[in-house]
């Protein structure tokens, strides 16, 4: 941006980078930026590969816009999911802070025997969270593996191709890279090169792969996006309107602002559920107690 308003390199340098000075005495010695720019990072790998295509301008702007593709999925949804996170982990610490420290307390003046529902009823909330915390484990676990090895990566993609969210998730990514894309004047045929190139690894790989290898066979572009079993029914039926209408361009980004929308309201009822269950957890938990602070008065009334 800065750059584009005709700012040097050199100037434009300091305003973008916390410690510029290794890059400007690098420049300077008349070695280039790529040289020395880090080697990890999504945003560097694409700076990289466009920078041998386009201007360097162009190229920040390009790789800018990619990685902010996937980031803004990610902070959406962390918007709509932290409040319901926070939440359910609350609930979870007063179930084991009472089982582990307030429980056996009220065991010694209580009567086991007389609060056993009570008991029963919180051994169950426990039980029940273990498990969940479980499951959330075993996933996490799951996606740290996946994350590391992109053969295994690739190999579940194409396992669980049919899963719908896993679809939902692909088809707006595909458009969402291509339209970036070609909004900076490359043709679609060239995109799915690059992204051939760029993805590799990643969610979309398996499905350029396939389209670049049906397209090499001579399959039309519309017949490969309508038939493939990586996309969504959504983005297969807005395409087939697009493309007979010749209204593609207009009607791809409606698409990805309505799939934004959906899945905002996915993750809103998802977040409900939570709250709800961790309102009845919570109305369980003070039931419990409570008839188990009610069996010493009733022991009193019956003396």
């Amino acid at each position: 941006m800065l750059m584009n308003k005709g700012i040097t390199l050199q100037d434009a340098i300091p305003l973008a980078f916390a410690r510029p000075q290794p890059l400007l005495e690098h420049l300077r010695m008349g070695g280039q930026l790529l040289e020395i720019i880090p080697q990890q990072g999504m945003f560097y790998r694409y700076l990289r590969f466009f920078c041998e295509l386009c201007t360097l301008p162009q190229a920040i702007i390009i790789a800018g816009s990619l990685c902010d593709i996937r980031h803004q999925i990610f902070v959406r949804m962390r918007r709509h999911l932290t409040y319901p996170a926070v939440l359910f982990f609350i609930a979870f610490v007063l179930i084991l802070f009472f089982l582990h420290i307030i429980l056996p307390q009220m065991q010694q003046i209580v009567d086991s025997s007389s609060s056993a529902a009570a008991l029963n009823v919180l051994g169950v909330l426990q039980a029940v969270f273990m498990i969940m915390l479980v499951l959330i484990a075993a996933f996490l676990v799951l996606a740290l593996l996946l994350s590391r090895n992109a053969e295994l990566r690739t190999l579940a993609l194409i396992r669980f191709r049919a899963f719908a969210p896993l679809r939902s998730l692909i088809s707006y990514l595909f458009v969402a890279f291509l339209h970036e894309l070609s909004s900076q004047g490359i043709a679609t045929v060239d995109a799915l090169h690059m992204l051939l190139t760029l993805e590799k690894g990643s969610l979309l790989y398996p499905c350029i792969s396939e389209m670049k290898r049906l397209l090499e066979q001579g399959f039309a572009y519309d017949e490969i996006i309508l038939t493939s079993d990586f996309f969504s029914a959504r983005f297969c039926r807005c395409f087939s309107l697009g493309y007979q209408s010749d209204s593609l361009p207009e009607l791809l980004p409606l698409y990805l602002k309505r799939e934004i929308v959906r899945w905002q309201k996915q993750a809103d009822r998802i977040g409900l559920f939570i709250q709800i269950f961790v309102y009845v957890v919570i109305a369980m938990l003070v039931f419990s107690v409570y008839q188990m602070l009610l069996t010493p008065l009733e022991m009193l009334n019956q003396m």
